[in-house]
């Protein structure tokens, strides 16, 4: 059980709670017996306070609860270009729509991991501001980007980084991992190959430690012949990592 059930259950809960101390203070009041009519009253009156205080408090914690995300991701699309039959070089742009789900935001990162390296000279954002892109731990680049204006709850902010991956994809099984940080509605991985060496066969699968999961229901596909892979999920799991993987 996630952790939103257990807040709807508990919602319920509350919200239950509240209306059978209104109900019951409602029946103590409707007493028509007079002995101690008035400690009976006091006592109605005292059970639907409560309930409603209950009642009240459920919808104010539903009203102001702080999100659960920063960032709700509605559509990532990520371009790997293999620019050469060796697989020395490859372009990779990312494109991202998000919304804010908190006002005050003012940066998001991305993370870019590759057995090879990145050439620091081919970072490029076209909104907000590269600040970092050294090495977070071996083969992982964090990119932090730094929004131009802090963010507002609701807004809608896209953006486009690149960079160029240098002797990353040259052997003849080769793979992309998928590890969402923040929900995302959409993803789209496409995957465009020299002429002179195409691919030939593609899967993608859930990886653990211990173990991998085919993905039944998402599956890339090959295009024009093995010219492009393309691979498209919706509302991937956060817990889970997912392989993109290929032959040419």
């Amino acid at each position: 059980m996630n952790i939103s059930a257990i807040r709807n259950i508990g919602t319920i809960i509350g919200i239950g709670a509240g209306i059978v101390a209104i109900l019951k203070g409602i029946a103590e009041l409707g007493t028509n017996d007079n002995y101690l009519q008035f400690f009976r009253e006091l006592g109605g009156w005292i059970w639907i306070l409560l309930g409603v205080l209950v009642v009240a408090s459920v919808v104010v914690l539903i009203i102001f609860r702080r999100p659960k995300y920063d960032f709700q991701i509605l559509n990532t699309r990520v371009t790997l270009s293999l620019l050469d039959p060796g697989g020395e070089a490859a372009e990779v742009v990312k494109e991202v729509e998000m919304k804010f789900m908190r006002t005050g935001m003012v940066e998001h990162i991305d993370r870019f991991s590759t057995d090879g390296m990145i050439d620091e000279d081919s970072w490029k954002i076209d909104k907000g501001v590269l600040q970092q892109d050294e090495p977070e731990f071996k083969g992982t680049y964090k990119v932090v980007s730094k929004f131009p204006e802090t963010s507002r709850k609701g807004e809608i902010f896209k953006k486009r980084i690149s960079c160029r991956f240098l002797f990353s994809f040259s052997d003849e099984e080769e793979f992309w991992i998928l590890e969402p940080f923040y929900p995302i509605d959409n993803y789209i991985l496409e995957i465009n190959f020299p002429d002179d060496r195409l691919a030939k066969t593609c899967h993608a699968f859930i990886i653990s430690p211990l173990s991998s999961e085919t993905i039944k229901n998402f599956q890339p596909e090959l295009v024009n012949g093995g010219k492009k892979v393309v691979f498209e999920m919706t509302k991937p799991k956060l817990s889970q990592r997912i392989k993109i993987a290929w032959t040419w």
